[in-house]
């Protein structure tokens, strides 16, 4: 199988993850991306409405980067005539490599159906709760919702497609992209990859996100939000998805979290 890496080799460990990686796929190095404010207002390049009507919110400079990258690597892989490749952020961390060689065969299969499908690979990928009780194989469930972030992930062409289209220009975060298209999401919660969360984000260090103001989040909640973006959203059923009802699961797994904890104390 093959893997793209974003990387330029700078980040602590990156260059011990693409050796690790290079034991298990045949690794090409994708470079990432860095933009400016005057890149952003580029509408050739983001499609700043769109991201706003996904988002609630503006996209900062290392939102897009990234976007580009994971682009790049999607792109790349279709160039290449790949059926299905893996995907890697330079902040991933193999526990054992021979375990993920093992793994890359469920991986493969799941990427067989013509169903674009993606299958997280980074085992920390959602809350547990986010997750279909289901399993489709040793390990890996159906996430109930698109399963952030995009530490590593596997996915085949029609995934890369559907992605790569719904990303020209960069219309949404790279974890994931809006699709028109449906995508099949799995999480596999025996991969030996999670996220080194002891390395600094490049996505917001020069930069915060803008908070999201409360009269906007109730405009998405009333459905205003559908209203006034209407023409970003190919129908109310796409809005709901990607709004009220993500928002809706996410929540009830806060509130079914401190009600454990509550609990155990």
């Amino acid at each position: 199988m093959h893997a793209f890496l974003i990387s330029d080799g700078t980040r602590p460990g990156s260059r011990q993850l693409a050796d690790d990686l290079a034991n298990v796929f045949e690794l090409h190095l994708i470079s990432p991306v860095f933009v400016t404010q005057a890149d952003i207002e580029d509408m050739g390049l983001v499609n700043r409405s769109a991201f706003l009507a996904y988002h609630l919110r503006l996209p900062t400079t290392g939102e897009v980067g990234c976007a580009l990258a994971h682009r790049g690597a999607q792109e790349r892989m279709i160039e290449l005539n790949l059926h299905i490749a893996a995907v890697f952020e330079d902040d991933a961390q193999i526990r054992d490599t021979r375990l993920l060689a093992n793994r890359l065969g469920i991986y493969e299969t799941l990427c067989a159906q013509r169903t674009p499908t993606l299958v997280n690979i980074n085992r920390n990928a959602i809350p547990q709760r986010l997750q279909n009780r289901a399993v489709v194989a040793v390990g890996v469930h159906e996430a109930l919702t698109p399963p952030y972030p995009a530490t590593a992930y596997v996915l085949n062409v029609d995934a890369a497609r559907a992605f790569t289209s719904a990303q020209i220009p960069i219309s949404s975060q790279a974890d994931w992209p809006r699709t028109t298209t449906s995508v099949r999401y799995y999480v596999d919660r025996l991969s030996p990859v999670s996220e080194d969360k002891t390395i600094d984000s490049r996505i917001d260090t020069a930069e915060s996100r803008l908070a999201v103001p409360a009269l906007r989040k109730a405009s998405m909640w009333t459905g205003l939000w559908y209203r006034k973006h209407r023409y970003e959203f190919p129908t109310w059923h796409h809005f709901w998805s990607w709004h009220p009802r993500a928002r809706i699961i996410h929540h009830a797994d806060g509130i079914l979290q401190r009600l454990a904890s509550r609990t155990r104390r």
